[in-house]
């Protein structure tokens, strides 16, 4: 299997150094190329993740850890247009070899109608996965077919880090 490291942190618990190895995806099918059009769905926001930063981490000696990760980032595209307000975080745990990956974060900007609106985005996944599956709360009246379930996200490694999520095109 192959694997991406997306960055290497080096960060202090109590007075140990440790290396935290950060994978934001596992398998190179998930992330190797950009997925701009899923067949059956519509890209809707593309937050570019920026200013990632290991910020805690527990390995437990028995094979389970956890990592958290703060970011920034934007979204500027014909949807919506906005930041990554602060507290954003992914937290990775891993446990009988298994990695899940949830982030939670906010953006607040304007959407299609130019309209001010806030986007609250939980996004999970298993490492490996070739997609993830956000859950999205919006204020938008033009975006509130955002809260509707059955998003597809996907993460784009092909050039600038970015979270790229798909609305069925029925909606």
């Amino acid at each position: 299997m192959k694997f991406i490291i997306f960055a290497i942190t080096y960060f202090s618990v109590g007075m140990k150094k440790f290396i935290a190895i950060i994978i934001l995806s596992i398998a190179c099918g998930f992330a190797a190329k950009a997925k701009k059009s899923i067949e059956g769905y519509n890209e809707i926001l593309a937050i570019v993740i920026t200013d990632i930063k290991c910020d805690a981490a527990v390995e437990c000696g028995d094979g389970r850890s956890c990592v958290m990760l703060s970011f920034g980032g934007y979204c500027d595209n014909e949807y919506f247009n906005g930041t990554v307000l602060p507290g954003a975080f992914d937290c990775q745990k891993t446990e009988q070899g298994a990695t899940t990956l949830s982030a939670r974060y906010v953006l607040k900007g304007r959407d299609r109608n130019n309209d001010e609106c806030t986007i609250f985005i939980e996004n999970n996944a298993r490492a490996g996965a070739q997609f993830s599956h956000p859950t999205i709360y919006t204020d938008s009246k033009a975006l509130s077919f955002l809260n509707k379930p059955g998003l597809i996200g996907f993460l784009d490694n092909s050039g600038e880090f970015t979270i790229r999520i798909f609305a069925p095109a029925t909606y």
